[in-house]
């Protein structure tokens, strides 16, 4: 399709964004104060999604505490990526087969896929793995509240598979400004918001505008056999079709709590400036407060009245004082003494709004040991919830392109794929195992394992992938050539 970077522009709205969509009335932008663009709120208005994408943008870019709640969300949710465990449901796939030959499966499954993972092939600029690709999407679905997949497919017989990703600029999704939102297509189908559904609401096409020679394409989300477009998408609302940001409607208190840091700061720096001010006589004319200053160099600005007097020199200059003149210290007022519990009240609201400990988002531990737990406990369920979204939004899509492709080819042999979509489905069940819920004290936590292994409720497979993403079955092989190592090093010992 050959769709350009959409780089330039990346703060500016589109002048075709169309405002007709789920909800009637004026856009909402997420402002909240009374006497602004927009003041009620957005369950009363039609979301302007455009404004909310680049509010969420900024603050991204300007909030530290924005980009510390998407960056711990994604540092935990998606780290250095989603392993694959391929586990077909075999009593529908393969009800015969020998645990032998399941083992052989699904080992070759997970190797064929780890080596298109962990190459540069999954990305179509070719610069990025697939675990750094499910990071830089999961970062931007939460900073645009969706993000936009092509998946393309390559005739290149050098490559491991045909499939690659390219990621499109939400702002490129191309809806035209007219008076009706559901606008009949040929096929009856409707369009809202860019996005062709049909009459159940099902995504069935993306219309994407290049942002250079400006013609819009119509892009179907199927082929007759291949998957083309993904449009994982933070939806909360009944008829939504965009994604919104859970940022931007944090919009204003992020923004707030950022001028009012940075005023705080330059605050305290002017304060640090003045060391002293001399206090002058009743009865005689004052010195020149910076005579000493200025025949240092260190002045500027001293002839132009109107101007802004700048000390550009650290140090400090004292100069002879006149009778009755006194040199008092300057008593500084910063930086304010609550300017930490202020912020730290209001970063708890954020925080609370994202279902996240604000132990964990300043990463400050100072509670006990059943409270620090209980957080980080409270804290993964919010984890395991982004992680199924993007197994289900994003990964899982992905893998069962691979995978169809892979059988199509017939490197991968899977008896009675495609004929019904039963065994279709059953053949590509997986789990995708993260890391695991930070270990506050491991020798517990191993011993937790052991108690799970005794029940049935776990296995040593999945164990080892949620302990540091290793693979059991390599474990096993490595400890027996380790133990045979040793082995024979006690002997020629005794």
């Amino acid at each position: 399709m050959g769709f350009r970077d959409f780089v330039s522009g990346l703060f500016t709205r589109k002048p075709s964004a169309s405002y007709s969509g789920w909800r009637g009335g004026f856009p909402y932008t997420g402002s909240k104060l009374k006497g602004s663009t927009v003041s009620a709120y957005p369950s009363q208005y039609l979301l302007d999604y455009d404004q909310l994408r680049s509010n969420s943008r900024r603050n991204y870019f300007e909030s530290t505490h924005a980009r510390s709640l998407i960056g711990r969300l994604s540092q935990n949710a998606i780290g250095t990526g989603l392993k694959l465990s391929c586990t077909p449901t075999w009593e529908i796939v393969a009800p015969s087969w020998t645990e032998e030959q399941k083992q052989k499966f699904t080992r070759e499954v997970e190797m064929r896929w780890y080596l298109w993972a962990t190459s540069h092939e999954a990305d179509a600029m070719g610069k990025r793995t697939l675990g750094e690709l499910q990071e830089f999407e999961f970062k931007n679905r939460m900073k645009d509240g969706e993000t936009l997949i092509i998946l393309r497919y390559s005739q290149d017989a050098k490559r491991l598979s045909p499939l690659s990703i390219q990621f499109i600029n939400p702002d490129q999704i191309y809806d035209e400004l007219n008076l009706n939102s559901q606008q009949k297509l040929p096929s009856g189908n409707i369009k809202q918001d860019g996005i062709e559904l049909t009459s159940g609401g099902e995504e069935v096409a993306v219309y994407i505008q290049d942002p250079v020679t400006l013609k819009v394409q119509r892009v179907p989300y199927w082929g007759v056999r291949r998957h083309f477009v993904l449009h994982p998408a933070i939806i909360e609302e009944i008829g939504q079709v965009r994604g919104v940001s859970p940022i931007a409607m944090l919009a204003h208190e992020l923004k707030k709590l950022t001028d009012y840091s940075v005023a705080e700061i330059e605050a305290a720096i002017n304060n640090a400036v003045i060391a002293g001010f001399i206090k002058p006589s009743d009865t005689a004319n004052s010195s020149h407060a910076l005579s000493a200053i200025a025949s240092a160099g260190a002045l500027k600005n001293t002839a132009a009245q109107s101007e802004p007097t700048h000390i550009d020199k650290a140090g400090v200059w004292i100069q002879n004082l006149k009778a009755g003149e006194e040199l008092v210290s300057f008593d500084t007022k910063r930086p304010n003494v609550n300017f930490g519990a202020f912020c730290d009240t209001i970063i708890t609201y954020i925080s609370a709004a994202l279902d996240i400990p604000v132990e964990v988002l300043k990463m400050t531990f100072g509670q006990n040991f059943s409270a620090s737990r209980a957080s980080l406990i409270l804290y993964w369920e919010t984890v395991e919830d982004w992680r199924a979204k993007t197994v289900s939004q994003f990964l899982q899509p992905v893998y069962n392109a691979w995978f169809d492709e892979e059988v199509q080819s017939g490197r991968i042999k899977a008896p009675g794929y495609g004929d019904s979509p039963a065994l279709t489905a059953a053949w590509t069940t997986t789990d995708w195992i993260g890391n695991s819920v930070p270990s506050i004290d491991p020798t517990k936590e191993a011993e937790a394992d052991n108690i799970r292994l005794q029940q049935g409720a776990t296995t040593h497979e999945r164990i080892a992938m949620k302990y540091n993403g290793s693979d059991f079955r390599d474990n096993v092989e490595r400890l027996k050539k380790e133990n045979e190592m040793l082995g024979v090093e006690e002997k020629v010992d005794g």
